[in-house]
């Protein structure tokens, strides 16, 4: 077998270990017009991303009420329960085969994920598909109240593992300003996008290929 040089590898985990699933979106928007809400979809979506931003920095309830109300949203949603449904649900379909493939090289794995769930939330939806035994760390911005790209963010999940930011430990992600961030603190940064940006180290457009590459690096 192959050792590869790779130490520690750090998901992203929004469209990388999980997958979008765009009909949860659909559904909520839904309640929020039938509970007569005027806005359109493509509003609602942006309101999400912000509501959702503030959740995952630990915001307080004040906070997301005062958006609520600006943007005159009924408060029906458990936005919690909209991540479940929209990302967490949906596996990727490669993605355990990679994980097995990765361990079976002696790399330590991690996810690094801007969610409104706390760890141990997270580590249950991995949990319930049959990841979270692949993996050394699981962090959450809800628990840090660190998102990416901040510096710390990527320094804690490091510091849970045991380890330091260098050519040894590879961030994989798909959003260029986490990888611009990983590389900004000394990781290596692998990118998980259809057409490659030129910012990460290494590009792949399966995750299936990650392992192949994890060799060759």
């Amino acid at each position: 077998m192959v050792k590869s040089m790779i130490e520690i590898m750090i998901f992203d985990a929004g469209d990388v270990v999980v997958l979008r699933n765009e009909n949860a979106f659909v559904l909520a928007f839904e309640q929020l017009r039938k509970a007569g809400w005027k806005g359109d979809l493509e509003r609602f979506f942006a309101i999400s991303h912000e509501i959702a931003g503030e959740l995952s920095r630990g915001s307080s309830k004040d906070i997301i009420q005062s958006i609520l109300r600006e943007n005159r949203i009924p408060d029906i949603l458990d936005y919690r329960d909209l991540e479940v449904k929209a990302f967490w649900d949906n596996p990727h379909p490669e993605v355990k085969d990679v994980f097995y493939s990765l361990k079976e090289q002696s790399i330590k794995l991690g996810i690094l994920t801007d969610s409104v769930l706390q760890d141990k939330e997270v580590e249950a939806q991995l949990k319930r598909h049959g990841l979270l035994q692949f993996l050394d760390a699981v962090v959450s911005s809800a628990t840090t109240h660190h998102v990416k790209p901040e510096p710390k963010a990527y320094l804690e999940i490091l510091r849970r593992l045991g380890a330091k930011p260098r050519e040894t430990t590879a961030f994989i992600g798909h959003a260029e300003d986490e990888l611009t961030g990983a590389r900004e603190v000394g990781m290596l940064t692998i990118e998980f996008s259809p057409v490659p940006t030129g910012l990460a180290d290494y590009h792949i457009s399966r995750l299936l290929d990650l392992v192949t590459l994890s060799k060759e690096i």
